[in-house]
């Protein structure tokens, strides 16, 4: 047996998934302010879980590996339902699995992909960010809050970047400027960087952030997040940051944010086609 949780029994599968990133996941999903799709193997008492994150297009899979009626009924979901959904516009996804038993599994559940291990990294923000950072931005760029009025602005020729990161994070754009917040570097009518909130909840979130290749070296990201912590600091909200291991330049902006490591773990990228 297959079933697709609905979302008010989506806390039925969070012992499945323990430490901090799942529960910045779980409290967005719960809150309503991002999107799954969850698989069990038995509504009511489920031992097998496929947990997709909309949001990011991460796949994770925990609880027991051996399942064979869940295995085959999941790839069958997977290659049939799924996939058509992202190849024409998200072919690239991430896999976590919590137990290394389910390695074995992974060649029979995406037959049709190839995966390449690697690792990624989850900070949480616990230093106080520099007080002088309004100081740094360069001259000719203008720090703006991402609310209603930016968003639908006609000045901003490339808008279209930042419409992109909160479609693909949050249910809307509507349901983003109700609850969601973020701050963009602006020079001119273009957008040169951004920083926006991600699986938020009431006391936690994550961020987004992203500088247009033009932009890059002139410190803008570290602008952008440094504001984005101290409005989530004011609203008392813990803010966490995610990367891949590999990716240096994230690292370094987060601590000079005032991020630290808690943990790393083993994540497998994909591609569909």
């Amino acid at each position: 047996m297959i079933a697709e949780l609905l979302f008010d029994e989506y806390e039925k599968v969070k012992p499945f998934f323990l430490g901090l990133e799942f529960e910045l996941l779980f409290s967005a999903l719960l809150e309503g302010n991002s999107l799954a799709q969850i698989y069990v193997d038995n509504r009511s008492k489920p031992k097998s879980v496929f947990l997709w994150d909309k949001a990011n297009n991460v796949f994770y899979l925990s609880g027991d590996e051996s399942n064979i009626h869940f295995n085959n009924k999941l790839s069958k979901i997977i290659h049939e339902q799924i996939v058509p959904v992202l190849i024409p516009h998200r072919p690239y996804f991430r896999l976590r699995r919590i137990s290394s038993k389910w390695d074995q599994k992974l060649p029979f559940l995406l037959s049709r992909t190839h995966l390449k291990r690697g690792c990624y990294m989850f900070l949480s923000h616990q230093n106080v960010v520099g007080l002088d950072w309004k100081e740094r931005i360069p001259t000719g760029f203008t720090l703006k809050k991402i609310d209603k009025n930016f968003l639908y602005s006609p000045r901003y020729k490339n808008i279209e970047f930042v419409l992109r990161e909160i479609l693909q994070m949050w249910p809307s754009i509507d349901h983003y400027i109700k609850f969601g917040f973020g701050f963009s570097l602006v020079t001119k009518d273009r957008v040169a960087c951004f920083c926006t909130a991600e699986y938020l909840s009431k006391d936690k979130c994550g961020n987004g952030i992203k500088t247009l290749q033009e932009y890059r070296n002139k410190g803008l990201a570290t602008i952008a997040a440094s504001a984005f912590v101290q409005h989530c600091q004011h609203k008392r909200i813990k803010t966490y940051w995610e990367c891949n291991v590999e990716n240096l330049v994230s690292r370094r902006v987060a601590a000079k944010v005032g991020f630290i490591k808690e943990l790393a773990y083993p994540m497998y990228f994909g591609k569909f086609s």
